[in-house]
């Protein structure tokens, strides 16, 4: 039984563990992302869908969510998405991110939102 704990955490030990850095998250952000879902205060909404999100390589970022067509500049800290000159909807957290979806939330008001996005 020792020899299998001994082999066990060697393997474990042995495995090289891949960090993942911010500059990695930021530049898989990059590229337009079209939502598909959208849940506020837990509950489906259809209100928000149809929506996108463009992260472009200069860390600016433009939505049709935001009220005007401006690319705003953003920032990229622990998970989160921190987004200049706009009251609403200026902080998502990165929830899941892959190489095609994208999970944030963010907070207007009183209402909890989470957006399901896809990768165009």
């Amino acid at each position: 039984m020792r020899y299998i704990f001994l082999i066990a955490t060697i393997l474990i030990l042995g495995c090289k563990q891949e960090k993942v850095t911010t500059t990695q998250v930021v530049e898989d952000l990059f590229g337009e992302w079209d939502i598909f879902h959208v849940t506020r205060n837990g509950k489906v909404t259809k209100t928000l869908e149809n929506g996108y999100l463009h992260f472009q390589a200069d860390n600016t970022i433009k939505s049709n969510l935001f009220p005007d067509e401006n690319y705003h500049t953003f920032s990229f800290e622990q998970n989160k998405v921190d987004i200049q000159g706009l009251k609403n909807l200026n902080v998502f957290k990165v929830q899941s991110l892959s190489n095609d979806t994208l999970i944030v939330d963010s907070k207007v008001n009183a209402f909890d939102l989470q957006f399901h996005l896809k990768k165009r």
